[in-house]
């Protein structure tokens, strides 16, 4: 019988460890990973390295191999908050969301003040279709953690795409009291005004998300639906131009924009768009239909005919 090599020391694990984590933290995945399997060469029941191996795997879209990271980790120590999060994270990647309900639970319970997995319970009641599940997360949060933004925010967010608006607009102006550059948070703020028919104050509050975050283009897109409802046309156009330069693709612009076009008169502008965003969308109905309408206009009533042939074709 002989001998087991003797491993190495413990102290030079943990470091390997948080030397992958801050390269993993940097945003090199890559680089972070095989230092983690460098860590697990030496030493397999590296908890640490191994729930660091898994954040790096869900970083490459490697979710089930991730998941077994977590699972090993958890092996070694049941009782390891990070684990337990960040396997819920996988779960909900993989929407199984009453399952990561369970591991952010374990991590709360593992941690009351673990308050990144609290919200992130919140956020899978929310996709699991839990509204009021989410909600009452939330508020749980604020109550122990009043400062905690991501709670505050998260339930603005909830209760405006729930149609309640006006009490959204209450904790967002708490959120961005926590955190003033927050520039979402300024853009839901903008959304939440403009669903209440507020759209001056729309404008102002999608106009600080911009400053904040100049390549925000759901922002400017956004300002530029504002400002056409406020009938000021050529501003609008302004802002859909830059979230169509941020993003080229970014079709609820330029069917915006095409629609300000075509009622600035600017007929072949508008035209221009449509035949953007049909080359964009080629099975779209609505851009179709725009295209069809403006060639009627226009007097081109031979190719409005095939762009209506092509609308009927698509079951519209």
């Amino acid at each position: 019988m002989t001998e087991e090599e003797p491993g190495p020391a413990k102290d030079e694990v943990s470091e390997g460890s948080r030397k992958a984590a801050m390269v993993l933290a940097t945003g090199n995945i890559k680089k972070a990973l095989e230092m983690f399997d460098e860590v697990l060469a030496k030493d397999p029941k590296d908890k640490d390295a191994l729930n660091g191996r898994g954040v790096a795997l869900q970083g490459l879209d490697r979710v089930p191999e991730s998941m077994e990271c977590f699972d090993r980790a958890l092996e070694i120590d049941p009782a390891f908050p990070d684990a337990w999060n960040n396997k819920g994270i996988g779960l909900m990647v993989l929407q199984r969301f009453e399952e990561a309900v369970a591991c952010f639970d374990k991590a709360v319970e593992l941690d009351p003040k673990y308050y990144e997995a609290w919200t992130n319970k919140g956020v899978a009641l929310t996709r699991s279709g839990d509204v009021q599940g989410a909600l009452n997360t939330y508020e749980d949060i604020i109550q122990a953690n009043p400062k905690w933004f991501d709670a505050w925010y998260n339930k603005g967010i909830v209760l405006l795409k729930t149609g309640r608006a006006k009490k959204a607009l209450e904790y967002l102006d708490k959120a961005l009291e926590l955190n003033p550059s927050h520039p979402n948070a300024w853009s839901d703020k903008g959304a939440a005004h403009h669903t209440l028919g507020q759209l001056e104050e729309a404008v102002k509050c999608y106009q600080r998300a911009t400053e904040l975050a100049p390549n925000f283009r759901v922002a400017w897109s956004n300002k530029g639906v504002a400002l056409q409802d406020l009938g000021k046309l050529e501003e609008s156009i302004v802002c859909y131009d830059k979230a169509i330069e941020l993003q080229p693709t970014y079709a609820s612009a330029w069917f915006n924009k095409a629609l300000v076009l075509r009622d600035l008169k600017r007929m072949d502008e508008a035209l221009a768009c449509a035949e953007k965003l049909t080359e964009l969308a080629p099975n779209e109905p609505d851009f179709w239909r725009l295209k069809a309408q403006l060639l009627k206009a226009m007097d081109r009533n031979e190719e409005s005919v095939k762009a209506y042939q092509k609308l009927k074709s698509l079951g519209d």
